[in-house]
């Protein structure tokens, strides 16, 4: 620690060796970044203050660049219209947050103007420069220097100035730059180093106060550090994962997947989810203390019907709130609503997607296939606000009541489903009668926008021809918007009754046939293109004639689901046999030794060659000695 300090500092003299000057500027360049951002978001906020609405939540192209078409209807249009109007008036651009944001903006700024601008001028770095000091410059001859040394030395020496501290200070910079100038060394030792004394003291800077490497505050640093490490970030850490622990990666709290797990079974249906939802532990911080809320929840208690008999004992006593603004809002009692209860119904719908969500996931992870399709209906009817009637899939068209409905299914080209309205040419549709040309369109932009889509299928197995008993089948499923042309893309949903902006999604179910369906696999579908493809895989345990259905089911408009018969033939393993097609380059790569059995031969030859070098070497050995002992046999006998 001490050789750190020593580094950085002269205690001897209290000279700091640490230049701090690079921490300003790189400080004040985090700083300047972040004011450029905040600058360009208040900014926009005043010059286009629909910027990031149009962006986020009405996109002229889809992800994939195709145009996006949106519903004409009045509704939809003069929905958009009043947002952007809010966005543009006065009291959104110029309301109390955004005026403080500009006074505090437009002070940092100057601040940081004004710091930089000073710290410049204190802070600015002093270089030796011998021209300078002697005010000449620098293609002066030999006999200018002199001249000038001449003058100044005679101004500012010190027997002439001996009350001017400065003037003696000033005497030695010039005799310093005379010498610098002259003298072959010093010359030398100025082109080298800036000075003509040769290497001098250097001061290193880091982009940090100096106030870090002092002696003065080291304790109160490292107790500083320490608090911050040792204390506030796990601090910040446990907080955090105390309350993330409590959701779901869905968004939704535990507590609800516990309640729905045990709640939702084989027979829910539509009547007991209205219950089900307002016992969700995401509302129990809702509470209302205006009196006249409180009123009209009592008012709805009692003429709004509930749609069957109560199966839990609320334990939150904003329950009755959530309930009843269910129940009013399924019944579209929005008229009746307060201020206030709107914005508690708009919290409540917006909560309500990743809670129905909750609710289809668990009951199709258990195979409740009419639990599944009830809690879509639900779905559907808290986005369109419908209370689950026969007729409640007309009352989704524009102007639409009761009324016109008794119309439309009576007579001739009576239209019995939605579907079947839709389908029909302006001109043929009933119960139009007391609508207006301007109704009329609106009506007529709806139905082009909501409209069944055209279903293809193919059943297949992956790299087979045949479909065999333990095989994993793959249906592929192609959605068509066959109004959209090439290049285009669907918009919003048309509702009027939803707050937030949502768009459509298909469930794709492939169920068994029977009273009732077991659920053999499923996809969800979210893109908004033309053409719009699903994969539902499932393994296949009988032979024979197989037939399942496909559900196409939309989460956004009661009336537009369709079912569709796939029959195929299964084999059993016995009565299919099944080759691999082998490609003739793979049987020849086959054929190739492996890396290692090429090895394995290359040791092999080598080891060959070596035992057939030495056999060659025994019988050289075995031959010399013979001859050796024959010419010996031969002296002797001589």
């Amino acid at each position: 620690m001490s050789q750190f300090r020593d580094t950085f500092t002269k205690e001897e003299q209290g000279e700091s060796l640490y230049d701090d000057s690079a921490f300003f500027f790189f400080f004040g360049t985090i700083v300047i970044c972040f004011l450029t951002f905040w600058t360009y978001n208040v900014l926009s906020r005043f010059l286009c203050p629909t910027r990031k609405f149009n962006k986020r939540e009405y996109p002229k192209h889809s992800s994939k660049g195709s145009y996006i078409q949106y519903c004409k209807c009045s509704a939809c249009t003069n929905r958009v219209d009043n947002i952007r109007k809010a966005h543009r008036s006065f009291s959104h651009r110029f309301s109390w947050t955004a005026i403080i944001q500009t006074i505090m903006l437009i002070l940092l700024w100057y601040l940081t103007c004004y710091m930089m601008s000073a710290y410049s001028m204190t802070k600015r770095i002093a270089q030796f420069d011998p021209y300078e000091i002697l005010e000449i410059t620098s293609t002066a001859s030999t006999t200018v220097i002199r001249k000038a040394y001449r003058l100044m030395s005679l101004k500012y020496h010190p027997d002439k100035n001996p009350n001017d501290p400065t003037a003696a200070a000033k005497f030695m910079l010039i005799a310093k730059a005379y010498q610098a100038l002259t003298d072959d060394l010093a010359r030398s030792n100025y082109e080298k180093y800036g000075n003509p004394d040769g290497p001098a003291t250097m001061k290193v800077g880091i982009g940090l106060p100096s106030f870090l490497v002092s002696k003065k505050y080291q304790l109160l640093i490292l107790c500083l550090f320490s608090l911050i490490l040792l204390f506030v970030i796990p601090l910040i850490f446990i907080c955090y994962y105390r309350r993330q622990r409590r959701y779901a990666s869905n968004g939704v709290h535990l507590t609800t997947l516990y309640f729905f797990s045990a709640a939702i079974t084989d027979s829910t249906r539509f009547k007991a989810l209205p219950e089900l939802l307002a016992l969700s532990t995401e509302f129990r911080s809702l509470s209302i203390k205006n009196s006249e809320d409180e009123k009209i929840i009592s008012k709805f208690a009692m003429e709004l019907s509930e749609f069957k008999k109560r199966s839990f004992t609320a334990n939150s006593p904003n329950f009755g709130v959530v309930y009843y603004l269910i129940l009013a809002h399924l019944h579209r009692k929005h008229n009746e609503l307060t201020p206030s209860l709107k914005k508690y119904l708009d919290k409540i719908l917006y909560l309500s997607m990743p809670l129905t969500l909750s609710m289809l996931e668990i009951s199709i992870s258990r195979d409740f296939f009419h639990t599944t399709m009830a809690i879509l209906s639900f779905r559907r009817a808290l986005i369109q606000a419908l209370d689950g009637s026969p007729n409640s899939a007309f009352l989704q068209i524009p102007y639409i009541t009761d009324n016109e409905i008794y119309h439309i299914k009576k007579g001739r080209n009576a239209a019995k489903t939605l579907v079947d309205f839709i389908n029909q040419n302006s001109s043929e549709r009933k119960g139009l009668a007391d609508l207006t040309e301007d109704q009329k369109m609106d009506i007529d932009a709806f139905c082009y926008l909501t409209y069944p889509i055209v279903v293809s299928t193919k059943v297949s197995v992956d790299d087979e021809e045949d479909i065999v008993v333990g095989d994993l089948v793959t249906i592929d499923i192609t959605l068509n918007r066959s109004k959209l042309d090439e290049n285009e893309a669907i918009g919003p949903i048309h509702s009027p009754y939803f707050s937030g902006t949502k768009y459509e999604e298909w469930w794709i179910f492939a169920i068994t046939k029977g009273s009732n369906p077991h659920i053999l696999g499923n996809t969800r579908c979210t893109s908004n293109e033309k053409f719009v493809e699903g994969k539902i895989q499932f393994l296949l345990e009988t032979p024979g004639n197989i037939e399942i259905s496909i559900v196409i089911a939309n989460d956004s408009y009661e009336g537009l689901d369709q079912q569709i018969n796939v029959s195929f033939i299964a084999k059993s393993i016995k009565d299919c046999e099944r080759t691999i097609f082998v490609h003739p380059e793979d049987e020849a790569l086959d054929n190739e030794p492996t890396l290692f059995q090429h090895i394995m031969n290359q040791l092999d030859d080598h080891q060959l060659s070596t035992d057939t070098e030495d056999e060659y070497e025994d019988e050289d050995e075995e031959y010399t000695n013979n001859s050796k002992f024959t010419i010996h046999q031969t002296t002797k006998d001589k």
